[in-house]
């Protein structure tokens, strides 16, 4: 049966306490009924013993709230297999609510095939931060063209009741472009830009240096990249240039241009992922993201060196359609 009460027991009551490691095994908020017998005149007998009226307590503990986890690189349902690196995808538990060190936390990546899942052994949180598993890329590559979904378990003590985040899910594969945009100035007023204009698929933006036009009459000679109603622009003064911003960030931008220096420099942003500077020649001129296939193009600034310049037939292709 139980103990035997002790000498100080009888002077100040029964203190039974319950170990943490098993209150956090219980499932949240089930009651937790606590019965005492007490066998009397050494009795060791459950039969003959006095049982105490039940307590009933409700067990409340901080509700895990489990977000999706980040899979690295995977971006707008679709994860590229050509930009998985040797080492695998990288996959980060995020900062849940609830979390706390000591907690076991393990991953499961869900294939279509059975034969391509993968449930990665949880690990001890040591500290209350996002943790990092590894899914091996032969393993990913299996799931190739097909859908996974990814997904965390946490316990709160080993070998405790689990529970399942959120799942992220995506294709294992290369984002399926939207069919290109192509638009001119053919549909813009003809004379001055007043520092912005708005067009369907993209907008001009000039600074104060700068002096930016739609004119009817480009020369012959710049065609075929250069036809109809263009965009003129020139520097006013040194660190003149024009910006020219999509509706929505893209993966590539194309137009023709005309460059009297015979280059034309530019700076290409990437929203808050970062920028880069590069030269281009007359003609057409295109950007993408084929060096960094996770970024998408946010602006373009274009600086103006000696001369008149014109630019035309912008294309603009996205990774999804809007």
């Amino acid at each position: 049966m139980g103990a035997a009460v002790t000498a100080a027991q009888v002077n100040s009551g029964l203190h039974i306490n319950l170990p943490r490691s098993f209150l956090l095994r219980l499932e949240n908020t089930l009651p937790l009924t606590l019965e005492l017998k007490v066998g009397m005149g050494k009795s060791v007998s459950e039969s003959e013993a006095v049982t105490f009226p039940e307590g009933v307590l409700s067990i409340t503990q901080l509700a895990l709230m489990l977000p999706a986890p980040i899979v690295e690189n995977e971006a707008n349902g679709h994860l590229d297999p050509a930009v998985i690196p040797g080492t695998g995808v990288k996959i980060t538990t995020p900062a849940y609510g609830g979390i706390e060190a000591g907690q076991w936390v393990g991953l499961e990546w869900t294939a279509v095939d059975p034969a391509g899942s993968l449930i990665l052994p949880a690990r001890r949180l040591t500290t209350a931060q996002p943790l990092e598993f590894t899914v091996p890329k032969a393993v990913a590559e299996l799931s190739r063209d097909k859908a996974v979904s990814v997904a965390y378990t946490v316990a709160r003590v080993e070998n405790g009741l689990v529970k399942t985040s959120e799942a992220v899910q995506f294709e294992l594969s290369k984002i399926k472009p939207a069919p290109p945009v192509k638009e001119g100035f053919d549909n813009a007023p003809i004379g001055f830009i007043e520092r912005r204009l708005e067009l369907d698929e993209f907008a001009i933006e000039s600074n104060s240096f700068s002096r930016a036009f739609i004119t009817q009459n480009p020369p012959i000679a710049f065609q075929p990249y250069i036809t109809g109603n263009a965009l003129q622009f020139y520097s006013a003064t040194k660190g003149a240039s024009i910006v020219l911003r999509p509706k929505h960030s893209c993966i590539a931008i194309e137009f023709g241009v005309t460059a009297p220096d015979g280059f034309l420099s530019l700076t290409i942003y990437y929203g808050s992922q970062g920028r880069k500077n590069m030269t281009v020649r007359p003609g057409w001129a295109r950007i993408d993201v084929r060096d960094n296939p996770t970024m998408r193009i946010s602006e373009v600034q274009i600086f103006e060196g000696g001369g008149i310049h014109y630019l035309d037939n912008v294309l603009i292709e996205y990774d999804s359609e809007f």
